[in-house]
C-alpha cells in the first residue's frame, strides 16, 4: 500500500464566521502520513473543511497531485477526497473499516455495491495504517 496524494496550498485565505486563517504555503507529500496539531482555535478543521471543499476560498488555491481542488467535481473529486464531519452527534454503528470503505464511493457506479476489489483495498489500507 502505498499513499499517492500530495495536497501543495497555496496562498490560502478564508473566512469562517469570526475566524481568519492564512497559510501562505503548505505542502503535505505524497507517501508521507501528516498530522495538524494545535490549540483550540488555531484553525485545524477549518483547514481540512478547506481542503475537502467545504468552505470558499479566497484568494488561494489547493492543488491535489497537481490538479486545482476548485476545478474537480463529482467522481473525480470524490477520489481524492472525503470528509467525515466532527460536529454531528449522530449514534451510528460503523466501524473504521465502514468508514475507509465509503471512500471508495467515487470509483462506484450509482446504485452500485463495493466489490471484492474494493474490500480489499480497504483492507490494505487499514493494514497499512496499522
Amino acid at each position: 500500500m502505498e499513499l499517492k496524494l500530495q495536497v501543495r496550498i497555496n496562498k490560502l485565505e478564508v473566512n469562517y464566521q469570526s475566524f481568519k486563517l492564512r497559510v501562505d504555503n503548505l505542502t503535505f507529500e505524497a507517501k508521507k502520513i501528516s498530522t495538524l496539531i494545535g490549540p483550540n482555535g488555531a484553525g485545524k478543521t477549518t483547514l481540512l473543511k478547506s481542503l475537502a471543499g467545504l468552505l470558499p476560498l479566497s484568494p488561494g488555491s489547493i492543488f491535489m497531485n497537481g490538479q486545482d481542488l476548485s476545478k474537480l467535481k463529482g467522481s473525480k473529486k470524490a477520489s481524492l477526497v472525503s470528509y467525515v464531519p466532527q460536529e454531528q452527534a449522530v449514534a451510528l454503528n460503523h466501524t473504521v473499516f465502514d468508514f475507509i470503505l465509503m471512500g471508495r464511493s467515487g470509483y462506484l457506479n450509482i446504485f452500485s455495491r463495493p466489490a471484492a476489489n474494493d474490500y480489499r483495498k480497504t483492507e490494505e489500507i487499514i493494514s497499512y495504517l496499522g
